[in-house]
């Protein structure tokens, strides 16, 4: 069920100079609501000149600590606003929305998740959920260079990692539709980026 709730920033954590994540807690204390992998946030900007919310993948759930992540790439004056935003501000955030991602897999199953740019963020949580169900996620991620590879720590605390980046900086240069373990047999595959490369997957 869709909720409009206040939310604290517990952390906002500094990635490098485009991206920044902000760890949220609801600001009444209250259990966050049952989020699926690859939903989003509509989040409300206080800043001058914007008016609408902005769309934000879930990075992350923690339901122990009680708080979810977001991903925040500075791409205009509303994500810019957020990311200068201090631990202890309140955001107001409309959630969760979108249909996310199926996770029912026959048991065991060897998956891909394959992300491009910022469509990484929802595959950490993503990855996530699967293991817990049983399953042997895998990742391929691609960026434009080393320094746009965001949280590999994350997620090869949860399966191998693939990398490929434009300029062969990390990993195999390239686009992640031509990295070569797409060749390579898993059950099902997932991915988040720009659509012309979910088109190509």
């Amino acid at each position: 069920m869709k909720q409009v709730k206040d939310f604290i920033i517990i952390e906002n954590i500094s990635i490098n100079n485009s991206y920044s994540k902000l760890i949220l807690s609801p600001a009444d204390g209250a259990i966050l609501p049952v989020i699926l992998p690859g939903q989003f946030v509509q989040v409300a900007v206080e800043a001058p000149d914007v008016f609408l919310r902005r769309p934000i993948s879930i990075n992350d759930v923690d339901r122990e600590s009680n708080t979810l992540t977001l991903l925040v790439r500075n791409a205009g004056r509303g994500t810019a606003a957020l990311i200068g935003m201090n631990a202890g501000e309140k955001l107001n955030i409309l959630l969760p929305l979108g249909n996310g991602f199926t996770t029912e897999c026959k048991a065991g199953s060897r998956l891909l998740l394959i992300g491009g740019g910022v469509g990484v963020a929802p595959l950490l949580y993503l990855g996530r959920e699967l293991k817990a169900k049983g399953h042997h996620p895998e990742f391929l991620l691609g960026a434009r260079s080393a320094g746009d590879l965001l949280s590999l720590d994350e997620f090869r605390s949860i399966g191998p990692v693939h990398i490929c980046t434009e300029d062969g900086s990390e990993g195999i240069k390239g686009l992640v539709t031509t990295h070569p373990t797409l060749s390579e047999s898993y059950e099902h595959y997932y991915c988040c980026g720009p659509a012309p490369m979910m088109k190509a997957i």
